[in-house]
């Protein structure tokens, strides 16, 4: 349940942490790579909770029942406090949103959950300006490919861009 696993965020205990999931689970944070499993989100709290103390909330928006499996989600606040002292602390917040799965003995485990941050990707600007810009150009060359206007294309290229042709054709099976 997210009440125990909120217990466990707080108290940095992973065990008890994991006990809501399947070891198959699939944990998706975005900033993050995927981890698959139990054992795997274990490793990963372990060595969050070695690096700092948290302080966490995730409250339930929202629970829907469909036979053996589940989707709830919710949204979430942590502040990661460093155990080393110097570095501040860290603040974040976002949603989330879990798929559960009925087990044999009637309890319920995550399958999967994907809790997505607020905070803007690294490197994103405050206003966006610069992500709507390469946005709108990757948009012009798709519909420059789609409607084949070389101009289009051309005219989001570089000037030292330059187009290498192959000096004889590839045969099939031949190496690269």
């Amino acid at each position: 349940s997210v009440e125990t696993f909120a217990k466990a965020m707080n108290a940095g205990d992973s065990e008890a942490l994991v006990s809501v999931m399947t070891e198959k689970t699939i944990w998706a944070d975005n900033h993050f790579p995927v981890v698959v499993g139990r054992s795997a989100v274990k490793q990963m709290y372990d060595a969050q909770f070695g690096m700092f103390t948290l302080a966490f909330q995730a409250p339930v928006d929202e629970v829907r029942v469909v036979g053996d499996l589940a989707v709830s989600r919710g949204t979430w606040t942590i502040t990661l406090t460093p155990k080393a002292a110097g570095p501040a602390p860290i603040t974040d917040s976002g949603s989330w949103m879990a798929i559960s799965s009925r087990q044999p003995d009637g309890t319920w485990k995550w399958d999967s959950l994907v809790p997505n941050s607020d905070r803007p990707m690294p490197g994103a600007t405050a206003d966006g300006a610069e992500e709507q810009a390469i946005a709108k150009l990757e948009q012009d060359w798709a519909a420059g490919m789609v409607t084949g206007d070389m101009a289009a294309l051309e005219s989001n290229l570089a000037k030292e861009w330059t187009q290498r042709r192959p000096s004889k054709w590839m045969v099939r099976d031949a190496p690269l």
